[in-house]
């Protein structure tokens, strides 16, 4: 585990950081929600949603050419969740609100839950990352142990093998197994989840039920059953893959840290900047085409401390937050690449499944906020 230095005068470094992004925004004149390079990047990732789509529903082409249509759907349904419906569900994507809900619902239109999704991540993942039993990206017991604070069985000894199958069915087993039992339990983690309203009820039975017609129904009935059932496979389970490899890159590796508590007497640091530090990782960060498939989330300290800020702005502040963190000789987690990432990823996965001594790390904090919410 490696945790974050804290030097004496954190509280001048968390306002350094404010101070320097609040006059990135007011010296050039700029929203923190999104804006034409955002839109212009909408337009493009719809437009090949449906190209792909039609021609494989309803243009009756050869097998080979279908397959490789249904490789590009689902590396497209993952740049739209990454860019369009991240951002539309952090509210961010524009400074409309009936504009960021429009996009945040394109995740019940992939099966998702808009509704689900924003409890989970926006206000529990965000304010409790990488805490053991608070935060549900680091539960998948028992298949996979993702830190030395959970229980170790046999087979973690091979799950930086297996791991990669998991993450294929985790799009199909979140949009038909989790989503259901978040709805009836009403809890995520060790959470109760806020109530829903009449018309949440209706947004999630309904989305359900668009995206099995669109990706089901429809599909079956032009291009036939085996045919749909295989394409449905391919697309979501790439889209799994690559979602959950994209969002454990900047928690699960072996740089950062993990927690089983709060502390109480440490609620000074109320800006939560020292936790997202140690919790979070970057990698690739000089890669604009990973910047641009991924929607900014390789640079996810910054997302962590500036949630309320559309990716679109996550490189300016990017230099900002490490060049302070560099000052102020703050520890910075980043990977140089997407691949050393996925490296680490591996390795830690490796040793925590075959360490058998459980190590109980002390949360050095309160519950994390983001700078932006401070």
């Amino acid at each position: 585990m490696n945790t974050v230095n804290k030097p004496s005068n954190y509280l001048e470094f968390g306002q350094a950081i404010r101070t320097e992004v609040n006059k990135y925004f007011i010296t050039n004149n700029l929203r923190k929600t999104g804006n034409w390079k955002l839109y212009r990047k909408t337009i493009v990732l719809f437009a090949i949603f449906a190209v792909c789509y039609g021609l494989l529903v309803f243009a009756n082409l050869h097998w080979s050419i279908n397959l490789l249509l249904s490789v590009v759907l689902g590396f497209n349904l993952t740049a739209i969740g990454c860019n369009v419906m991240h951002d539309g569900s952090h509210g961010t994507y524009s400074n409309k609100k009936w504009l960021n809900k429009s996009m945040a619902f394109t995740m019940n239109i992939m099966g998702g839950s808009s509704y689900m999704w924003n409890q989970k991540h926006n206000i529990i993942h965000h304010n409790n990352n990488n805490i053991e039993e608070h935060d549900e990206d680091i539960d998948i017991k028992p298949f996979i142990r993702t830190n030395e604070n959970q229980p170790r069985n046999w087979m973690h000894q091979y799950q930086h093998i297996y791991f990669i199958f998991l993450y294929g069915i985790a799009a199909l087993w979140s949009n038909y197994v989790l989503d259901f039992v978040k709805y009836f339990t009403g809890k995520i983690a060790n959470h109760q989840i806020k109530k829903m309203k009449a018309i949440d009820h209706i947004v999630f039975w309904g989305g359900k039920m668009i995206h099995v017609v669109i990706f089901l129904v429809i599909p079956m009935f032009f291009a036939g059953v085996l045919p749909t059932i295989i394409g449905y496979l391919i697309v979501f389970g790439l889209q799994g893959m690559l979602l959950a490899v994209v969002l454990h890159l900047a928690h699960i590796v072996e740089e950062t840290s993990f927690y089983t508590s709060y502390n109480d007497e440490k609620k000074e640091d109320t800006s939560g900047l020292y936790h997202h530090l140690s919790t979070t990782a970057n990698f690739g960060t000089q890669s604009k085409l990973l910047y641009w498939f991924i929607g900014g989330l390789n640079f996810h300290i910054e997302h962590h401390l500036f949630p309320n800020v559309s990716h679109i702005h996550y490189v300016e502040i990017h230099k900002i937050v490490k060049g302070l963190s560099k000052e102020y000789n703050v520890q910075y987690h980043e990977y140089p690449s997407l691949l050393e990432a996925f490296q680490s990823h591996v390795r830690h996965f490796k040793a925590v499944g075959r360490a058998r001594k459980l190590h109980y790390y002390p949360a050095h904090l309160s519950a994390g906020k983001s700078l932006a919410h401070a």
